[in-house]
């Protein structure tokens, strides 16, 4: 007679089959920020953190903002959103004014980074693929990789202006133990919290009322740790959304190609998997990185809308925003050059 327990598969993970791991300068950045008060108000602009995170240019912000700034429900979190930027000394802030939510003649001026910007469109994106019901506290989310708790707090805060109530253990991270020290201390800053998971073991669990998110972590991944995460909680979880990068940062060293991935969610019944428009859902530079959209268990999807209209006041935008950076670094220049004499 067979067993009625479920099977339980253990696997030998790799933690350094993660490209971040490797980056040994990014592992102890996490780690100081974490620990030293110094760096935590200043580390957003540490290059390593630059490099990793905040590398999302000013015009991919604006891309992203003329989109959000059509959306009631953005302008109605907006002031949870901005508090994001208080912590960590982000560069690159880009303000602009928008009206107070249900009041259209009432304009106040409010200032986001690019990346925190980039947070937000990715929750209005889940919102509007998978419906609202997936941030009222009853769908389990699983984020792989978290940098430093950015977008776990940026879905929070549409959760709490929609349901009243953030995620708290809902919200589930698998990351590298040196980068836990800093999601907490970040989230803590506005009474965030979340669960922090391994994946040492599993349970599978079929049919799982869950959403996994990964803002490029998985797609840089190799070895055993990409078959990890899809068989413990990729498969297991009925919505999914990723943005990837596997041409460029996995198949290289030995792991997936994009049709890969595809081809391995529609075996194990992702049948809806689909690769959506990129400057729609994301930005243009986004395209231009060769980045994808990829998500399965959708409700409502939308065509690309982008104009060639849309791209040219993009790079326009694009020029002068260089034009005056170099403006900017002259005149330091020339500065500093007269405090000398």
């Amino acid at each position: 007679m067979e067993s009625s327990a479920i099977k339980q598969d253990v696997y030998q993970v790799d933690m350094n089959d993660a490209v971040s791991a490797r980056e040994l300068d990014w592992v102890q950045a996490c780690i100081d920020a974490a620990n030293k008060d110094d760096y935590f108000s200043v580390f957003r602009s540490s290059w390593p953190f630059r490099r990793v995170i905040e590398g999302t240019p000013e015009t991919g912000g604006i891309w992203n903002l003329r989109r959000l700034l059509k959306e009631p429900k953005f302008l109605k979190a907006l002031p949870l959103i901005q508090t994001s930027d208080t912590i960590g000394l982000p560069l690159n802030m880009i303000d602009f004014t928008a009206p107070s939510f249900g009041e259209k003649d009432n304009l106040i001026t409010h200032s986001l980074s690019p990346t925190t910007i980039r947070y937000a469109n990715n929750a209005l994106n889940c919102l509007a693929i998978f419906g609202e019901d997936i941030l009222n506290g009853e769908v389990e989310v699983h984020e792989i990789g978290s940098g430093y708790g950015g977008e776990c707090k940026a879905f929070n805060d549409f959760a709490v202006t929609l349901s009243g109530s953030g995620l708290k253990e809902k919200w589930h991270i698998y990351d590298l133990p040196s980068s836990r020290g800093i999601i907490e201390r970040f989230l803590s800053r506005f009474n965030y919290s979340a669960s922090f998971d391994e994946l040492n073991s599993y349970v599978p669990k079929k049919g799982s009322n869950s959403l996994v998110i990964s803002n490029g972590a998985f797609s840089e991944m190799r070895g055993s740790l990409l078959t990890a995460y899809f068989d413990s909680v990729i498969a297991t979880s009925k919505f999914g959304y990723f943005i990837t990068n596997f041409e460029t940062h996995s198949a290289p060293h030995g792991g997936w190609t994009t049709s890969e991935f595809i081809k391995r969610l529609r075996a194990c019944g992702k049948t809806d998997v689909v690769v959506l428009p990129t400057t729609e859902y994301l930005g243009y530079f986004d395209k231009q990185a060769k980045s994808q959209l990829i998500v399965f268990g959708h409700t409502n999807v939308r065509k690309d809308s982008t104009t060639l209209k849309d791209i040219i006041k993009i790079h326009l935008i694009s020029v002068m925003i260089e034009i005056i950076s170099t403006l900017k670094r002259s005149f330091i220049r020339s500065q500093n050059r007269l405090d000398k004499c």
